[in-house]
Parts: C-alpha cells; sequence; structure tokens
C-alpha cells in the first residue's frame, strides 16, 4: 500500500476526514464557534463591559488562546446584542505593520475608512490615499441586519498618500473624524486590536501612553479591546488610574480536561459522524500531551496535529498509551532535525540550565556568546512558541518538542 493510502485509510479507521488541529484558530467565527471551549469567567466578565462601551486589554502568555478569546467575544457580542435592537459596528483588526502610536492611528484609520467608504465621500478618498498595504478580510458577519463584524488584518508596508488635496501631515485627527462619523451611525463602535502583544513592550507602552485620550474619550460609544503581555505591577497600576480599562482580563492555562473538551470540538469538525469520544486518542494520552504542552492550547493543537500526523503515517489503530511514546519520540526526533545549529546550541544550553532568564549567570550568557541577556531577546523573540516558551515570570524554558538529550550539534 501507498504511503498516502495507508495514510488515508488510518483516518477513514478513525472515522475522520483529515487532521483538524491548527496552531491558529479558525478564520470563520462560525467554525471557532464549534471549537471554542471554556473561558466562562473571563466571558461572562467582558461581555457587559464591552457592550457598554468600555475598554478591555485582554492578557496573557503566548499561545494561551487571547486571538480565539477575543474573536469568540466578539461573536457572542454580536448575537447576544442582536436581540437588544442596538445597531453596533465590530471590527477587528488583526494585525499591522510598524510601531508606536502613528503606526496603530494608521491601521484604525484605514479600517474605519474601509467600513464607512460607501457612506462617506471622504472616507473613499481616505481608502484610495493610503497605498501600499495588503487587506485580507474574512467573511463579514451580520445579525439580521443589526449587527456588523468585520475580521481585517493588514500586511505589507505603508506607501505615500500621493492624492492631490489629501496629505496627511497627522493621521491622527483624520481617524478621529471617520470614527465620530461612525459613531453617529452606530449606537456604539466596538473595536478589537489584536497582537498587540508582539509588538515590541516599549511600542506597546508608547501606544497606550499616547492614545490616553482616544481610549478615554469614548462615553460609552465606543469601546476598545486590546491584546498584551503581562506588564509591570506599576504600569498596571498607572493604566487602571487613568482609567484606560474598564477591565483587565488575563487567560491562564488550560486546565487538562478543559483541553481534552477542545481536542473533542476539535475532531468533531471532521468526524463522520459527531460524538463526545477522543478517539483516536485516549484520555490518559490527551493528559499527557497537555503536560508536554505546559498546558498551553496552542502547543497542545501543535503536538496532537504532529502526533496525530505520525500515527495516520504510521497506519496505528489507536494512539495510546502503547502507541503514542513511540510516536512522540519520532516527532521529537524529526522536529530536531529543523534546528540550524545555532538555534541547535542555544536550545541545548537552555535545556542543561532549566531554561534562560534577565538573571542568568554570566558563565551562561559567555557559552551563547554574548554578554547580556538583552542581547539574547532578539533571538529567542524568534524560536518563542515552538521551540522557547516564554512563562509568565519572563522566563524563557525549552519546548517539550525537543528531544531531552538533545546534542549540542
Amino acid at each position: 500500500m501507498t504511503t498516502l493510502g495507508r495514510y488515508q485509510k488510518t483516518l477513514e479507521h478513525w472515522g475522520l476526514r483529515n487532521i483538524p488541529f491548527r496552531t491558529a484558530p479558525p478564520e470563520d467565527v462560525e467554525t471557532l464557534a464549534r471549537i471554542f471551549y471554556g473561558r466562562k469567567q473571563e466571558l461572562e466578565l467582558a461581555l457587559p463591559t464591552l457592550y457598554e462601551g468600555r475598554n478591555i486589554l485582554v492578557r496573557g502568555i503566548w499561545g494561551v488562546g487571547k486571538t480565539a478569546f477575543i474573536r469568540y467575544l466578539l461573536y457572542r457580542l454580536q448575537n447576544e446584542s442582536a436581540t437588544l435592537e442596538l445597531p453596533l459596528l465590530i471590527l477587528y483588526l488583526g494585525r499591522f505593520p510598524g510601531e508606536g502610536p502613528e503606526a496603530f492611528y494608521r491601521a484604525l484609520l484605514l479600517t474605519l475608512a474601509e467600513e464607512m467608504a460607501a457612506h462617506l465621500p471622504r472616507a473613499q478618498r481616505v481608502k484610495e490615499s493610503l497605498r501600499g498595504l495588503q487587506i485580507t478580510r474574512s467573511r463579514q458577519a451580520r445579525v439580521e441586519g443589526k449587527v456588523d463584524l468585520r475580521l481585517i488584518s493588514l500586511g505589507g508596508s505603508w506607501g505615500e498618500e500621493h492624492k492631490e488635496g489629501w496629505h496627511f501631515q497627522n493621521v491622527y485627527p483624520v481617524m478621529l473624524d471617520l470614527l465620530q462619523a461612525a459613531q453617529t451611525r452606530y449606537e456604539r463602535v466596538l473595536i478589537a486590536v489584536d497582537d498587540l502583544d508582539k509588538k515590541t513592550p516599549r511600542a506597546f507602552q508608547d501606544i497606550l501612553d499616547d492614545a490616553t485620550d482616544l481610549l478615554r474619550g469614548g462615553e460609552g460609544k465606543r469601546g476598545f479591546l486590546l491584546t498584551g503581555r503581562f506588564l509591570s505591577t506599576l504600569q498596571d497600576t498607572s493604566d487602571l488610574m487613568l482609567g484606560l480599562f474598564g477591565e483587565t482580563i488575563t487567560l491562564h492555562r488550560m486546565s487538562t480536561d478543559d483541553l481534552q473538551h477542545v481536542a473533542v470540538n476539535y475532531l468533531n469538525t471532521v468526524r463522520q459522524r459527531p460524538s463526545g469520544q477522543f478517539t483516536p486518542f485516549t484520555s490518559k494520552v490527551l493528559a499527557q500531551i497537555a503536560e508536554y504542552a505546559y498546558h498551553i492550547p496552542r502547543q497542545f493543537n501543535l503536538i496532537c496535529e504532529r502526533v496525530m500526523r505520525r500515527g495516520a503515517m504510521e497506519g496505528v489503530a489507536c494512539i495510546d498509551e502503547q502507541s503514542f511514546p513511540d510516536l512522540w519520540r519520532q516527532v521529537q526526533d524529526s522536529f530536531a532535525l529543523e534546528l540550524t545549529p545555532d538555534i541547535r546550541h542555544l536550545l541545548y544550553v537552555a535545556q542543561r540550565k532549566g531554561g534562560l532568564s534577565a538573571d542568568a549567570a554570566y558563565e551562561t550568557l559567555e557559552e551563547l556568546g554574548v554578554e547580556t541577556f538583552v542581547e539574547l531577546l532578539p533571538i529567542l523573540k524568534q524560536v518563542e512558541g515552538d521551540l522557547m516558551i516564554r512563562q509568565e515570570d519572563g522566563k524563557w524554558v525549552p519546548s517539550r518538542l525537543l528531544p531531552d538529550n538533545l546534542s549540542p550539534d
């Protein structure tokens, strides 16, 4: 039997059309709603806060599920508010190029121009004037003609504003003008800005500092939903005193039980007959994967996907306590083969030291060829996620996807 033949036959034996696990949440919000599980208390806190036009900061470590949470939150808000006959405009900005306040305002400006171009000639002129960006739109969802939910991501670089008579010396007042126009058209305008945690800490703080008036001046007509990493206690206190956020919601790692429910939901999206079963996994194996993933949802999905693919290639009847150890070793060995010599040496040192942090010994830094931990940060950012996990306390630990006995070369 051919490799693909065995692969497909195994999937059919498992009762699946394909392998459903992905590290990024589905673009389609309806599919996301089928997969999403847990975070009940956080949702119950966030829904009325955002509905009232107050700002929310959602925090958490890499891969904990911030994007999935805010997209599902917007989906729930869209559906629940539609029954109240309140016209809302909900905008989701997935990412934007550049750092700092100016890039932030330009992203908001183009997002608003995209929405208001059909209603305002000046919004259309703004849209035509901002060149150089690629706009990715997910399907716009609309509930009974009452609530719009538009998902947008921006890629590329900012081009020159070339339209004669429409040069932007300062994008802030133009952005604010379109925002106020949207607030006139809709009862409330709610804007989610995701991936701010992927900006540098300095850029994130600069955005908050510069946008204080924007974030505080909604008067219930607009609300912002932002994502971020853990800030210092001083910054948290300062921001709350300024009244920037009605709520600060921290997403924690998920329990084994919750991750198992997530796995079942993923599997049911491709299962021929949806059920509450873990097939092809056993509950004990999923519990082991949750531990290997440090209970981080994105890492959990990645491990499930790789183990399932290896199991389908091997033609195993079930990923149980007997088959999983060998599949896991194969996944780890395959992962290690993808490493470059420099990254392999970094991970080897990190394994031996039990992780890397700002208080790393001089001997450790010398072994890595740097004088200060700050010099390591750009490299650590490159390998964050699949290879290194940044903990809540700032310590970086190697992923369990790496073999326990990783060699330096």
